[in-house]
């Protein structure tokens, strides 16, 4: 399924990496905001049904962006997002609301899978919440109807009694009739309107709603990211290493927004390092 997301976080370089892993998958980048303040605005503006939320940002950080959302709305679907190994800020914005988090770079799969496992049972479950009261106010609406035509049908029942009646020479025949008549009726009115009062067995299994702060194993990774000028333009670089994933990715933005990557596993990049240093060693001594 895809869903509207609303991208926090005060680098634009990874605003736009979380907003390509999130195109990938369908889903919608409803808006971006580069502080918590900004977050909070756009969220009462734009209504997403997930927010990524980065942790350390100028004017207000995510947490308090997070408690601010959710006096907004107390069942907005927020995700951490942290570029280091900060388990204790995380765990406060899973305290004070958040419903998952994800570590830094960004991968679609990886992405994906947060989305999956930790927001996507709180926007099931708020639909199915939804439907139901949909389905509830359908009922409501049909047994009204229901009753407003059984009602329509005593009136014209006793009106037709009534003009019998009239023909009819004893006057406590007549009465009789009519109550028989009403008896028949309002029987009839109780059947239609009220068909609760029928012992139906109940299949229906209730199933309790996910909660926030579930078991969450935390991940280590380790980022880094830099802009300098090449051959006067700027570009901008991105160095990632993530625990068990034994690969090492860098990442070029150029002006025109176009992504490059090199993916090396991590003993290719050491073999890379050591020949680097030792050609470096070799050009001082010819010096």
């Amino acid at each position: 399924m895809s869903y509207t997301f609303l991208v926090v976080d005060d680098t634009s370089f990874m605003r736009k990496m979380a907003a390509d892993c999130l195109k990938q998958y369908g889903h919608t980048v409803a808006g971006e905001a580069v502080n918590g303040k900004e977050a909070v605005h756009k969220y009462k503006a734009i209504q997403p049904q997930v927010v990524m939320m980065d942790l350390t940002m100028p004017e207000m950080n995510g947490i308090e962006a997070i408690k601010e959302i959710l006096k907004v709305d107390a069942e907005a679907v927020i995700l951490v997002c942290s570029a280091s190994n900060q388990k204790d800020m995380i765990q406060e914005a899973l305290d004070a609301g958040a419903v998952g988090y994800l570590m830094k770079p960004f991968k679609p799969d990886y992405m994906n899978e947060i989305i999956k496992k930790y927001a996507e049972p709180h926007l099931k479950s708020a639909e199915a919440e939804i439907s139901e009261e949909a389905a509830t106010a359908e009922t409501s609406s049909r047994n009204t109807k229901e009753t407003e035509k059984a009602e329509s049908e005593i009136a014209a029942a006793v009106e037709t009694v009534k003009d019998e009646t009239d023909e009819v020479d004893t006057e406590a025949a007549a009465r009789e009739t009519v109550a028989q008549t009403e008896e028949e009726v309002t029987l009839l009115v109780d059947h239609k309107a009220s068909p609760e009062r029928v012992n139906e067995p109940n299949h229906e299994i209730a199933k309790p709603a996910p909660t926030r702060n579930s078991k969450i194993k935390f991940l280590t990774s380790y980022m880094c990211n830099w802009e300098e000028e090449v051959q006067g333009e700027t570009k901008s670089f991105a160095f990632t290493y993530t625990e068990n994933d034994q690969n090492v990715c860098l990442e070029m933005i150029d002006a025109s927004n176009e992504k490059h990557s090199i993916r090396l596993s991590l003993d290719g990049f050491r073999d890379l390092y050591g020949w680097l240093e030792q050609r470096l060693e070799e050009g001082k001594n010819l010096r």
